[in-house]
């Protein structure tokens, strides 16, 4: 095959790849909204799950993660207050495509490529308060702390988490996929470090409630859910037997078509630790 020939098929397969992907948000349907108390909504599907934390008797929300079409504009509507800031725990089009929906916002995020930014974003304001790996910002919200935190390079190359002090409750961003095949084919993903972000984030914060970037609300134990899928993967690959046990084993998870599924975890798991 001449190289002209592999680029130009390269270039279609991508272009296929990224219209199925966002043909598949139409087809995420908007989910429930979760008063999880007076100042607390959790608002799911619809590209992602996001939440929506207001301050007692002050006109300020925090939003983390924005959606993206249908979704996004969902979540548009149920916003009143004036004073918006806005965390994207990555720069993924499903978290942080309705950022556009507010251009007075101010905007949160780890430090990643401009460009992909820009066309995920669809050229909404780069962030106000850029975290490099590593770095934590506290924002005080009423009697709740929101600690904002980067943890580096994982399932992108900087994922950013959120933790509610008073009420326990993290919001893992893509690190945590519940009964859905994690998407894996972001060019700079590295599970390595992705299952030493789980391990940190394991050891240093105590949860009652885990919100994940996709599936449902669940708790610490979704942690080690992530993690074993993983790792037991990892320790499948040289062992056919074994790894046609572990597809078996992880058959009820939600593929979706092009992006997410075993297969492509496989692959990735297998170029990654040969």
């Amino acid at each position: 095959m001449s190289s002209l020939l592999y680029i130009i098929l390269s270039i279609i397969a991508a272009l296929s790849g990224m219209v199925l992907y966002i043909l598949n948000a139409f087809k995420d349907p908007i989910g429930e909204t979760i008063d999880y108390d007076d100042h607390l909504k959790i608002f799911t599907g619809g590209g992602c799950n996001s939440i929506v934390l207001s301050a007692e008797e002050e006109d300020k929300v925090l939003i983390v993660d924005t959606k993206y079409l249908k979704g996004a504009k969902h979540l548009r509507k149920a916003i009143t207050a004036s004073d918006i800031t806005i965390v994207n725990t990555h720069f993924h089009m499903d978290h942080a495509r309705g950022n556009k929906l507010y251009p007075e916002a101010f905007v949160i995020s780890g430090i990643c490529s401009w460009k992909h930014w820009d066309f995920d974003t669809g050229r909404s304001k780069r962030p106000d308060k850029i975290l490099q790996p590593g770095e934590k910002f506290s924002i005080q919200f009423g009697k709740e702390v929101a600690h904002v935190i980067n943890v580096g390079n994982a399932h992108t190359a900087t994922d950013c988490i959120v933790y509610l002090e008073k009420r326990k409750v993290l919001v893992a961003g893509d690190l945590v996929w519940v009964n859905i095949h994690p998407m894996v084919l972001d060019s700079n993903c590295h599970i390595a470090n992705w299952l030493k972000a789980l391990d940190t984030i394991d050891t240093s914060y105590e949860i009652e409630t885990l919100i994940p970037g996709h599936g449902a609300i669940a708790n610490k134990p979704a942690l080690n859910a992530m993690r074993d899928y993983f790792l037991s993967i990892q320790g499948a690959l040289h062992d056919p037997a074994k790894l046609r046990m572990i597809r078996n084993k992880y058959k009820a998870y939600k593929p979706i078509p092009i992006t997410n599924s075993i297969s492509n975890t496989v692959k990735k798991i297998r170029k990654e630790f040969k």
